[in-house]
């Protein structure tokens, strides 16, 4: 299944780590569009789960802030 939904549009990407990822070093993140109609979107079991989340926390924040001068 193939979802989309532009940086710019999210209002809020969680991190979850259950007890059994955790054991093997991965994680979850839910994507949710600003969209009420759009459904979440979940990345399941990734490796370096915190580090992902950081980086696309990043890229949200710098699409939603509109281009640098």
């Amino acid at each position: 299944e193939l979802r989309e939904c532009p940086l710019a549009r999210v209002r809020a990407a969680d991190l979850s780590v259950t007890w059994y990822q955790r054991i093997m070093r991965l994680g979850s993140i839910t994507v949710q569009s600003a969209d009420e109609n759009r459904l979440p979107v979940t990345w399941k079991h990734i490796k370096r789960p915190h580090e992902i989340h950081e980086r696309l926390l990043r890229a949200i924040s710098s699409a939603q802030s509109g281009p640098s001068a």
